[in-house]
């Protein structure tokens, strides 16, 4: 005859309970390596060229951007990032903000807008102006 002692279906519920948190822990893995494989992969395709001419074209003319004196008084400091279409002639053709503090954007688009390239093929790329007090 079996007798079932208490602690035996206590040992068991331990037993059950920690492949259920080995199970959890194994698609938790799973879930961060895909994070950091999406956050790797966003992080890289800001720096891709759009275009394959983008690395042969130097820039002439680059005019720095005028801090907004508003935004120096509040410190406010950051990165704008802007795609800009460049025509044959090597002016800037429009720009889009495409990221960064609106306080910043509009002086950073000013700026790009009177940059002068190299002459060359119609192409749009992403710039970036850092703001720094």
């Amino acid at each position: 005859m079996l007798v079932d002692l208490p602690f035996q279906s206590t040992i068991r519920a331990i037993q059950d309970r920690s492949l259920w948190v080995v199970k959890v822990g194994r698609v938790f893995m799973r879930f961060l390596r895909t994070m950091l494989l999406l956050m790797l992969a966003l992080s890289t395709a800001g720096s891709i060229p759009l275009r394959a001419e983008d690395g042969q074209r130097k820039i002439k003319d680059q005019v720095q951007p005028v801090y907004p004196e508003m935004a120096r008084n509040m410190n406010i400091t950051g990165v704008v990032r802007l795609e800009i279409t460049i025509t044959a002639q090597g002016t800037v053709k429009n720009t889009k903000v495409l990221g960064g503090h609106p306080m910043l954007a509009d002086a950073a688009s000013k700026a790009v807008s009177r940059w002068k390239y190299e002459a060359g093929p119609e192409e749009t790329r992403i710039v970036s102006v850092d703001f720094k007090r």
